[in-house]
């Protein structure tokens, strides 16, 4: 029996030296992966010659060999399950920041919140925002929110377990003109207006179906949003407005909050998955800030009247 335990010292010792020696100073994945199949292809060799017995499905071990086989295989691959396990909120952690920098490149924006240096905060501790100018004319910033209840006794459609961005933008407006838009089926929740508001009800059916419109009760409202123009570019942009449009709610601002967009029509086993990730969002981003440029531009056009 001492045999025994003193070759499976040996062996897990072995195993675990070999693995960590193997991580910490070998680069190439596929050289990894070589030396970790050989290590456990010996501890296989090792119990082919020398198999344990099996006594009604319970596994005895009599010769040394054994256990030295055992030894070598089950602790490298517990060693790697710990080591993956420890690197999975580094990796998620880093895909994060490359997509923040990769939209920050593709529109100019400053990302505020990236870590710095070697700062190791977790995923979650980590809130990321951007900023910029729009069409070089109106600074805004942009922010991304995931709400969630996890509570069992919430029934499951009350659950909050939506992703969502918000666009807030600085633009000149008048201070009798405010409005809120909501595209109906949205699925965000949306806050309760603070200001007296009046429904609209336009002469587009379809619009009136798509939109739900609360605003200041003005002559100037209505010609707006009876305006064919601003009723073909939300109905033309509804599937990248899932949410709502607050304009003129608190001083000089267009607020515009969404839905995340769902995610390419890609395998997981993809190649660059991520970056394919990342391409797809900057992608719909643009159709949501070209939006936004027209949107601001006939609402300009409102109050330079």
């Amino acid at each position: 029996m001492e045999q025994i335990l003193l070759f499976a010292g040996i062996g897990t010792v072995v195993s675990i030296a070999i693995t960590l020696t193997v991580l910490k100073m070998i680069a190439s994945k596929s050289t990894r992966w070589i030396i970790y199949a050989c290590l456990i292809l010996v501890g296989v060799g090792f119990l082919f010659i020398w198999p344990p017995e099996s006594n009604n499905g319970r596994m005895k071990i009599h010769d040394p060999q054994s256990a030295l086989g055992l030894a070598l295989i089950f602790p490298s691959l517990f060693t790697l399950f710990i080591h993956s396990a420890t690197n999975i909120n580094k990796n998620v952690r880093k895909d994060v920041i490359n997509k923040a920098q990769e939209i920050a490149k593709a529109f100019d924006l400053e990302v505020v919140g990236l870590p710095v240096g070697n700062e190791n905060r977790y995923l979650r501790d980590v809130h990321l925002w951007y900023k910029g100018i729009l069409d070089n004319t109106w600074n805004f910033h942009m922010t991304s929110h995931i709400e969630t209840s996890d509570s069992p006794t919430v029934a499951y459609e009350k659950r909050k377990r939506r992703h969502f961005r918000k666009i807030v933008l600085a633009v000149p407006l008048n201070p009798e003109f405010y409005a809120r838009i909501v595209a109906t089926g949205n699925r965000i929740d949306v806050p309760l207006l603070e200001k007296k508001s009046h429904g609209f009800v336009s002469n587009n059916e379809r619009f009136d179906q798509e939109f739900k419109i609360y605003s200041s009760n003005q002559s100037s409202v209505v010609h707006f949003f009876q305006k064919y123009e601003t009723q073909q570019l939300l109905i033309a942009n509804k599937d990248y407005l899932n949410g709502f449009i607050d304009m003129n709610q608190k001083e000089n601002l267009i607020s515009l909050s969404f839905r995340q967009f769902s995610h390419p029509k890609v395998s997981i086993f993809s190649l660059k998955l991520q970056e394919k990730i990342t391409a797809h969002e900057i992608e719909e981003l643009k159709k949501v800030f070209e939006f936004l440029k027209k949107f601001i531009s006939e609402w300009e056009k409102l109050n330079s009247i």
